[in-house]
């Protein structure tokens, strides 16, 4: 089940993010990413939440701060 989420999840930031391909996960964190602003973290949230049928509370999409933080917010939230 993790393995899908973490694909699904992967489509979603390189939709939202615009990217060709998906870089190494675990440099896929809000600090590094330049283009990651208020507008990002808000469409990321809404695909992750439309694409799994969750809502996430202000605190967790706040949380939403990296690739790994992403998809861990998705399993607690399926669990």
């Amino acid at each position: 089940m993790s393995e899908e989420i973490k694909e699904v999840v992967a489509e979603i930031f390189i939709e939202v993010f615009e990217w060709d391909t998906l870089p190494p996960v675990e440099s896929i964190e809000q600090s590094t990413i330049s283009n990651w602003d208020s507008m990002k973290q808000l469409s990321l949230v809404t695909a992750i939440e439309s694409e799994f049928e969750i809502a996430f509370n202000l605190d967790a999409a706040i949380a939403i701060t990296s690739f790994n933080k992403a998809v861990a917010a998705v399993v607690a939230h399926t669990a």
